[in-house]
């Protein structure tokens, strides 16, 4: 039994894993590639940088494999009446539990080991990438060149290749100086800054009086204003998941020997913490809402726990960003919340029975249906008002002589009217 279901979640494990880092990596390559256009080694420095972003991935997707892969598993088991089977014969929710919950146990290692080491790994080398396209160590992008400032034009052959920041054919005209030069290197600074070097060129500086002077230069230096901004500044938060659990430790010694001030390197050890801790609730919300209602297809409460993830993972930056006074009491209560939660679903699943929440959720939404499909109703005393105004318009062709008598098959309302008409006879004097 336990090799059986263990098949059923790895199957689903796998493949919602790979599914999801896919995915976010395909989100994300039109961005990287415009980074890397315009390099030596666009595709190498491509998957160079996907590979960092792994980690990263790997965060987001193993809670949800996790919860997936529990509530797919016991989805197909309960369509083909395997779960009632083990209910049958005895068997406990904990036993059922051990080998989702072993997965769980192991989801939740792998998690914090990214959370704390991997994924400032990544970050650190994804961040050294950048830096050095911006440096120009994989060949300056031509267009980071052209339009410097309103007070400089650069001109260059784009045909003939840059290797490594090496740029052929140069001429740069900066107020009335113009400077020009066979070849030249680019790079950058850390303030973002081109740093421009002639080589082997000549100098041309218009004289006051007119004319020109001329000189030869064995190597010139410019530097040259950045054509745009660096980009939005970092959060602290979004700096401390940068920063690993062995240089998160000393920080966290240093703010508990402050109390009562702000501790941004506590909160985000507890959130890396208690990423890893979602994981071990996982397996109880998959089994609650994975179990279809009896003689029904269900399924739609499997989203109602994707949707409680990214709730989860929003609640838990929130804490982490906002609650940097009081970092422990807030983690706590934001763990016992969410373990509260889980437990209300799950008891309320064993309650009620097998797919009682899909069956919930059925019932509000042919509520809902029913509400958007209901039509207006005119009030009481409107309609009465409305009758009694239709009953007087009509008490006019009822006269005796000289008017319209209709028979008994006249119905004054709506479609009837051209009925009644139809069926009406003239009464003459």
């Amino acid at each position: 039994m336990d090799r059986y279901i263990l098949r059923h979640l790895m199957g689903g494990y796998v493949a919602v894993l790979l599914t999801l880092v896919a995915m976010l990596s395909l989100e994300n390559i039109s961005r990287l590639s415009a980074a890397i256009v315009e390099t030596d080694t666009p595709f190498t420095l491509l998957a160079y940088m996907l590979t960092a972003l792994v980690p990263e991935y790997l965060g987001i997707a193993i809670p949800v494999a996790t919860y997936l892969s529990m509530a797919l598993a016991v989805r197909r088991l309960s369509v083909n009446g395997e779960w009632q089977i083990f209910t049958s014969i005895g068997l406990r929710p904990t036993r059922v539990m051990a080998l989702p919950m072993a997965l769980a146990l192991g989801s939740a290692g792998a998690q914090l080991a990214i959370r704390m080491d991997l994924q400032p790994i990544g970050e650190h080398a994804f961040d050294q990438l950048l830096g050095e396209i911006s440096a120009g160590v994989h060949g300056m992008p031509l267009r980071d060149l052209v339009a410097v400032d309103a007070h400089t034009t650069f001109v260059t052959d784009p045909s003939a290749g840059r290797a490594r920041g090496t740029l052929n054919n140069v001429m740069i005209r900066r107020g009335g100086d113009v400077a020009s030069a066979p070849t030249a290197t680019a790079s950058r600074d850390p303030s973002g800054a081109i740093i421009l070097t002639l080589r082997n060129g000549v100098l041309i500086h218009p004289r006051p009086g007119g004319g020109y002077d001329t000189l030869a230069f064995a190597r010139y230096h410019m530097r040259l204003a950045p054509e745009r901004g660096r980009g939005a500044t970092a959060t602290e938060a979004e700096r401390l998941d940068r920063v690993s659990a062995a240089n998160l430790l000393p920080r966290i010694n240093q703010e508990a020997a402050r109390p009562g001030v702000p501790a941004p390197a506590t909160a985000a050890f507890l959130s890396k913490i208690q990423s890893a801790a979602l994981c071990l609730m996982l397996p109880w919300l998959g089994m609650a809402l994975g179990v279809p209602p009896k003689r029904q297809a269900g399924g739609a409460s499997i989203f109602i726990g994707l949707a409680l993830i990214v709730v989860n993972l929003r609640s838990t930056a929130f804490v982490e960003e906002h609650f940097t006074i009081h970092p422990v009491p807030a983690a706590l209560l934001h763990a016992l919340l969410w373990v509260t939660i889980v437990a209300a679903i799950s008891e309320l699943a064993q309650r009620h029975g097998p797919g009682s929440i899909d069956q919930l959720l059925n019932k509000a939404l042919r509520y809902a249906r029913a509400l958007s499909a209901k039509p207006l109703t005119v009030a009481p005393a409107l309609h009465s008002a409305a009758a009694s105004a239709r009953e007087s318009r009509w008490s006019l062709f009822s006269g005796e002589e000289g008017g319209i008598q209709t028979n008994s098959a006249v119905r004054p309302s709506g479609a009837g009217n051209s009925a009644a008409l139809s069926g009406a006879t003239l009464v003459g004097s």
